[in-house]
């Protein structure tokens, strides 16, 4: 459950639970300011405090006990429906946007370390806003130049745009807001979030998906800017002072490895431009003084960063919400992710999630985002349709068979196996087999055989594998366990044999077309084939038939032999 709570000049009121009803989406994304939007009706005791950039928003899982979205009332709008009824729309976002309240002032361009830029900003915002708006730094692990300083400036931007165009942009790295005993605190992470162990996958956890593949983002001509060029002034009194210019650093004349001379201040990624035509934009690189290094920056990030952008949409269900996953599905961390039907199989991060705060096991989650290049992406387009095609057949088929069908029939083979098994081991007893042995062999079979029928999952063959696939992936377990009682073996000419009893069994039991044998400790103690038992040892406690006669054993010690029906 989501406890959704209003608070307005120190008073809290919960807005949901209790019989007070409250439908809202929460949306959140790595890196970027959350929103929360829900209706509140008159009849609910929080409506009174819902008021415009002042009301504080807490929407708290009770399961895991996580805030899923803190902030503040951005609008709330009244409205009347139709049939007459009167509610608010409320929209809210979360304590990031604090930073949108504040503007920083001018400053000239001066060399900070990345602490004291960031201390400089959150001072003047703070400077300008009421208490508890105001934000103090927290844990900052970006990596910047080689220098560990950076050249930076204020103009008139509001103090979030500041830190994104000014860091986030340039150096990468994700913000947040941590709120620590009422304090608010922000954090400058490279990636925020965790990996965890709980996969979302296909016929577990994940019930719809798509896949999204953006080239928006690439150039396909780059033009590199590296730092301010330094110009020569003479004042009118014959003074020559060196001033900073606002031209920059470019390739334009720079002698390539090939010795080629640029005459042209960009690089062309040739690939891409047969792809996707001339698409040029500009790599801002400020502190780079040396064209040497402005050119390998830049095929490196012609190399590495210039790709495609791959997006998945899931639509996934928070199991732990209900007691079935140990980690729940939280935006930022990173998750193995599986599905074959559109090439997934390796482990990625949820940048967005949407939460139904009705339903917040389940939700809309975008995951990936990650880059990849144009031809590794047609690659795996045509693999991926080729699979496509190769399962269509099999899908096809296998539609047009019914469940019911299948189970029937798996039922079926299961009642054949027993009777089979039955006589065989009626056979083997009426012949006096070790009865011991045969005892202890028997129930290994009799309760392996007679499991549940829509339990047994043996890969007879690749049409009961295709079978058991398309019935559900969820069944790989209950396979596993079965197959550590029955297996299916080809032996050295190809032809298919049955081995029953557990892997670390001493006694083993093995059929084949001609044969039934009984394993012990890898050696062959007996074995029925051709309507004969060959059996090594037998050990004969009461009596033994051989056809009309009968072989009893005393209570004295001594053997009878007599004709069946006489005493």
């Amino acid at each position: 459950m989501i406890l959704v709570t209003a608070a307005l000049n120190g008073f809290t009121q919960p807005i949901n639970g209790n019989g007070q009803h409250l439908t809202g989406t929460i949306a959140q994304e790595v890196g970027a300011i959350h929103s929360f939007s829900f209706d509140i009706s008159p009849q609910n005791a929080g409506f009174d405090l819902i008021q415009s950039r002042k009301t504080i928003i807490r929407a708290t899982n009770t399961t895991t006990g996580r805030n899923e979205f803190a902030g503040r009332v951005l609008l709330a709008s009244q409205k009347m429906s139709s049939s007459g009824l009167v509610s608010k729309s409320v929209t809210c976002e979360s304590f990031l946007g604090y930073l949108y309240d504040s503007v920083q002032p001018y400053k000239a361009e001066e060399l900070y370390t990345l602490n004291e830029f960031i201390d400089l900003v959150l001072t003047n915002h703070n400077e300008q806003v009421e208490a508890e708006k105001q934000i103090f730094r927290g844990k900052v692990d970006v990596e910047v130049a080689d220098t560990e300083r950076v050249y930076k400036g204020l103009q008139y931007q509001t103090s979030f745009e500041t830190l994104k165009t000014k860091l986030v942009d340039v150096y990468g790295g994700e913000l947040e807001i941590e709120e620590i005993d009422g304090i608010l605190y922000l954090n400058y992470l490279k990636q925020i979030g965790t990996t965890r162990t709980t996969a979302i996958e296909l016929g577990r956890n994940m019930q719809e998906a798509s896949r999204e593949v953006s080239p928006l983002n690439i150039i396909t001509r780059v033009i590199p800017l590296g730092a301010k060029l330094k110009i020569e002034v003479t004042d009118s009194n014959g003074n020559v002072t060196e001033q900073e210019s606002e031209e920059r650093l470019t390739l334009k004349g720079y002698e390539l490895p090939d010795g080629t001379i640029l005459n042209v201040p960009w690089l062309d990624d040739e690939e891409k431009i047969e792809t996707l035509g001339v698409v040029v934009g500009v790599l801002d690189l400020p502190d780079v003084t040396d064209p040497f290094n402005l050119y390998t920056k830049t095929r490196d990030f012609m190399t590495n960063e210039n790709r495609v952008e791959l997006s998945h949409t899931l639509t996934a269900l928070d199991l732990k919400e209900i007691g079935q996953d140990i980690d729940g599905l939280y935006c930022g961390d990173s998750y193995p992710v599986r599905n074959k039907l559109i090439g997934l199989d390796e482990v990625l991060r949820i940048t967005k999630k949407t939460i139904d705060i009705r339903a917040p096991y389940k939700g809309s989650i975008t995951i990936g985002e990650k880059k990849t290049t144009l031809s590794k992406i047609q690659a795996t387009e045509t693999e991926r349709v080729n699979m496509k095609l190769q399962d269509l057949t099999g899908t096809v088929e296998n539609l047009n068979v019914s469940t019911g069908y299948i189970s029937s029939q798996i039922e079926t083979l299961a009642t054949s196996m027993t009777q089979t098994i039955n006589e065989i081991v009626t056979s083997a007893l009426a012949t006096y087999v070790t009865t011991t042995e045969l005892e202890r062999v028997t129930q290994e079979i009799s309760s392996s055989i007679t499991q549940r029928a829509d339990e047994i999952r043996i890969d007879f063959n690749n049409s009961i594998e295709s079978v058991t696939n398309d019935l559900s992936e969820n069944l790989s377990s209950a396979f596993t366990e079965l197959n550590a009682y029955i297996r299916y073996y080809m032996d050295a000419e190809g032809k298919p044999y049955i081995e029953l009893g557990t892997s670390d069994s001493d006694i083993l039991c093995v059929i084949t077309n001609d044969r039934f044998s009984f394993y012990e400790n890898d050696y062959e103690v007996a074995y029925i084939s051709d309507n004969r038992l060959y059996i090594e040892n037998a050990t004969i406690l009461t009596e033994m038939k051989i056809g009309a006669f009968t072989w009893r054993m005393r209570e004295n010690g001594n053997l009878s032999l007599f004709r069946t029906g006489e005493d």
